[in-house]
């Protein structure tokens, strides 16, 4: 989404039919994800001793993760979706709504906050296997 929103693809006239087609795609991938990593994290807690420094630390990233996803999927895509959609056929739309800004700036921090998490976990995983 940020970088569509960068490159001015959400401009064009035909982005709010295939947007809203992209993203839940790509939320419902991102979902499988996080839930696999969540079961992953668990798995590896209950069945093996200390695989990890922080094993409660790493779960409560994964739940983060996995409600990140969720948010992403069922609260900001369809608020945005219904934000860029131009019901009046004979009134083009040149800019965009200041609340359709304010979820961007949303969704940029939950992209960033999901690539801290998910890049600590992935260290502290890596860390263990060497």
């Amino acid at each position: 989404m940020p970088t569509m929103y960068v490159s001015g693809m959400m401009n064009t006239p035909n982005f709010t039919a295939t947007g809203p087609i992209l993203f839940s795609v790509f939320n419902r991938i991102e979902l499988l994800c996080a839930s696999l990593g969540l079961t992953g994290s668990l798995f590896l807690s209950a069945t093996s001793n200390h695989f990890i420094k922080h094993t409660k630390t790493a779960i409560i990233f994964s739940i983060a993760l996995l409600a990140i996803a969720l948010i992403d999927a069922y609260s900001l895509t369809p608020q945005m979706t219904a934000l860029g959609m131009n019901l009046n056929l004979f009134e083009s739309v040149n800019e965009l709504p200041v609340a359709m800004n304010q979820m961007h700036g949303s969704y940029w921090l939950l992209e960033a906050t999901k690539l801290v998490l998910g890049g600590t976990l992935l260290a502290w995983f890596y860390q263990k296997q060497n």
